[in-house]
């Protein structure tokens, strides 16, 4: 069983993480991660909070660049494992990206993933990211080359 608050502060994190992703709020990603954690997406694997951010700050870079837009649109978050101060959770994430002005036409999403993530509690009372895994079910045309 897992209490209100932690469930909220997972769930937080979580969507916390997307905005990253989608570059809606200041906060660096890596904030949100253990110093060594791991996050795959597809075939990169990023482990520790420099390599986190080299790959935000590149993606930030040609987005803007090219103006490319992403929104994703996580579902389904559900605790599978609850210990304590150590979480693991999985979700289904649904990307739809595009360039131009908005609103962009779009027909299919440019990918739907299973997530996996792994949570923990420091001795500071911070829960934070230790592992996120991003395995692409779906591709579409639109979906990021790691993601293929």
């Amino acid at each position: 069983m897992i209490c209100f608050e932690a469930y909220f502060e997972l769930s937080r994190l979580n969507a916390e993480y997307w905005a990253c992703a989608d570059q809606r709020t200041s906060t660096a990603a890596s904030e949100l991660f253990v110093k060594d954690g791991r996050l795959v997406l597809g075939t990169l694997e990023l482990v520790g909070r420099q390599a986190i951010d080299r790959f935000f700050a590149e993606r930030e870079r040609k987005n803007t660049e090219s103006g490319r837009i992403t929104r994703h649109m996580a579902t389904g978050f559900q605790i599978v494992s609850a210990l304590q101060n150590r979480w693991e959770a999985r979700s289904v994430v649904t990307v739809f990206a595009g360039s131009g002005q908005v609103p962009i036409a779009s027909d299919v999403p440019a990918t739907i993933a299973d997530v996996s993530d792994v949570f923990v509690r420091h001795g500071d009372g911070a829960i934070l990211l230790e592992k996120k895994i991003i395995k692409p079910t779906f591709v579409g045309a639109a979906a990021a080359s790691f993601a293929r």
